[in-house]
């Protein structure tokens, strides 16, 4: 099985700290999570900076032992630091700062925008029994472990060969009397994920051009992968959060009007519409009508019936926690930074790429992911199957609490909200801003749904 490999950056006068850290992952090392090693292996005649230098590169995790010790290693900061700044911005490098000891974190740019352990900037060692730095350091390594569970162990590229095996690596301090702080990185991971997964916002006639344009989305934690897939084969998206401009004023009355929504908190959604496949794992039934194809959407599935199939998968799945989408994490989604009628604009010519539909009451639902996915990497969003979201429908926005802040629709209703179009349906269907209703106990051959989860 492969492991993670944990480094950890610490002055040699924190060797008390780091020994306690190593004891708590442990833990994690006896379930063959992760394997360490510390620099205490190092052998005579080794080429100790190699060592050192292979360990960063193969980690999945860093983690820094702050104190004033550590800030005003040269050999920290210019080596380890620089070269694990340098992995968290090309390759979303997981960082936890740990506070160990009193010193002028905040006055060092890149430590200062982080968000060190404990919460607070209340050091570890600041007149904690042993009790509750213990207790501390087991929330800590938890939080380790859970990002660790999302994550694909590193195969690191490096000359000389380091195995499977996790790493917890220490530095060889040089000169400690020298104070120097790195600048910080020109090219943040912030910029390099809103470069790769938004998409500017498209000018086009839905909306008014007098209606403002949305902020852009701003970029998840970085503890955050950005997919996951659950023990099932279910893909997930991680979809970041930020703003957009929700409804359109050329649509149906239910539509209006345009307002800007703020989505406060990224989620992960599912990359295509839970399968018949899926269902079938967890419920042991498949009752989708358009069967012979396990990758089809799994529909003629109530609302009602949905939230059995959530139940059980969070069971399954222990705390891992599934929900649907409400209408507004589901239109955000849909469009990827789009303010036309589809995700790619208004040119209908070009739907056929992205959906199936206009197949009439004679057509049939097809495997998912056969077709283009929008910019953050979801397919189906258009046509195929409509999709369950959490709402109780409401003809007007305004009836929701928060309408422009996580909006979760209205506290009760006799319909429950359908999006994205179906098959059978025509190009209006498909739209962005395409509201349906139908109650929550029926079933039908176009009905499926995808899933939001939150490890």
């Amino acid at each position: 099985m492969s492991k993670h490999r944990i480094f950890i950056s610490y002055s040699h006068k924190d060797t008390d700290w780091k020994d306690r850290l190593v004891t708590h992952l442990g833990v994690l090392q006896q379930q063959e999570l992760l394997d360490f090693w510390t620099d205490d292996k190092i052998r005579i005649g080794d080429a100790w900076f190699k060592k050192i230098e292979d360990a960063i590169n193969a980690a999945s995790v860093a983690v820094l032992l702050v104190s004033a010790d550590f800030l005003v290693s040269l050999f920290i900061l210019r080596e380890e630091i620089e070269r694990l700044l340098k992995r968290r911005d090309q390759e979303g490098l997981v960082i936890f700062p740990i506070l160990v000891g009193p010193c002028l974190w905040k006055r060092v740019a890149w430590l200062e925008q982080m968000q060190l352990r404990p919460l607070g900037g209340v050091p570890l060692s600041a007149g904690k029994t042993p009790y509750e730095i213990d207790s501390t350091l087991s929330t800590i390594v938890e939080e380790i472990a859970e990002v660790l569970d999302g994550m694909t162990p590193i195969v690191p590229q490096v000359k000389e060969e380091v195995g499977r095996a996790s790493a917890v690596n220490s530095s060889v301090e040089l000169q400690e009397d020298r104070r120097e702080a790195l600048p910080s990185p020109t090219d943040t991971l912030r910029q390099r994920l809103v470069k790769k997964y938004i998409t500017p916002a498209r000018q086009t006639t839905d909306p008014p051009q007098s209606q403002p344009a949305p902020k852009p989305p701003v970029t998840p934690s970085l503890i955050l992968p950005p997919t996951f897939r659950n023990t099932i084969g279910m893909e997930f998206v991680l979809i970041s959060a930020g703003e957009f401009l929700m409804g359109s004023e050329n649509g149906a009355y239910d539509e209006k009007p345009v307002h800007r929504v703020q989505i406060s908190k990224p989620f992960y959604l599912g990359k295509y519409p839970v399968t018949q496949q899926q269902w079938q794992q967890v419920m042991g039934n498949n009752p989708s009508h358009f069967t012979g194809d396990l990758n089809r959407p799994v529909e003629s599935v109530s609302w009602d019936e949905v939230q059995e199939f959530i139940r059980k998968l969070a069971k399954k799945e222990q705390e891992k926690m599934y929900r649907l989408p409400t209408e507004a994490e589901w239109e955000y989604a849909c469009r990827a930074g789009s303010i036309g009628k589809y995700c790619f604009g208004d040119d209908k010519t070009k739907l056929k790429e992205y959906a199936w539909y206009g197949e009439g009451k004679k057509g049939a639902t097809h495997p998912v992911g056969r077709l283009k996915p929008n910019d953050w990497g979801l397919y189906d969003m258009h046509g195929n199957v409509w999709e369950w979201v959490q709402d109780w429908y409401g003809q007007d926005y305004r009836q929701r609490s928060n309408p422009d802040h996580d909006p979760q629709g209205p506290k009760g209703g006799e319909y429950r909200v359908l999006r994205g179009g179906c098959f059978w349906g025509n190009q209006w269907y498909a739209c962005c801003a395409f509201r349906y209703g139908n109650h929550p106990s029926l079933r039908l051959g176009s009905h499926g749904f995808r899933l939001i989860m939150r490890p």
